[in-house]
């Protein structure tokens, strides 16, 4: 059993999510911040948990409070029994007395844009695929 609130999420994000150890050991380095992860414990062990990270946006010269939700998650044996509503909706009125502006989440799979719209989330993004060849690459490097 790890003792520490960021061991235990620690593994529940490997539980959770198919990242590289090299990948979760750079996050938990530079990311990962105690006074930015909320959980929910059973217990003594954390169940659900996500991360609210700060992010810089400025719209028209104003500083916006905007915040990424990262590596929101629940233990398999606790999923549909109301655990991350629970902690996304204590995490939004967080964020909301706070006087977030924007707050944006980044759904691993595609069932999740419905489960996060039922809180106000929206797509508001698309992305594409172009073949770039080196001809479109080249700029001039003459001065």
């Amino acid at each position: 059993m790890i003792s520490t609130i960021k061991g235990q999420v620690r593994e529940l994000w490997k539980l959770c999510f198919d990242d590289s150890d090299e990948f979760m050991d750079l996050y938990f380095r530079t990311r990962y911040n105690s006074t930015t992860s909320m959980y929910i414990e059973s217990g003594s062990s954390v169940i659900s948990s996500l991360q609210i990270l700060p992010y810089s946006f400025t719209y028209y010269n104003a500083d916006l409070k905007a915040y990424y939700i990262s590596g929101a998650c629940t233990h398999p044996e606790y999923r549909n029994k109301g655990v991350m509503r629970g902690l996304l909706k204590e995490c939004l009125a967080k964020l909301s007395s706070e006087g977030a502006v924007f707050s944006f989440i980044i759904p691993a799979e595609d069932w999740l844009f419905d489960y996060y719209a039922k809180f106000g989330f929206a797509s508001v993004f698309s992305y594409g695929l172009q073949d770039v060849t080196e001809n479109k690459m080249r700029c001039n490097s003459s001065k």
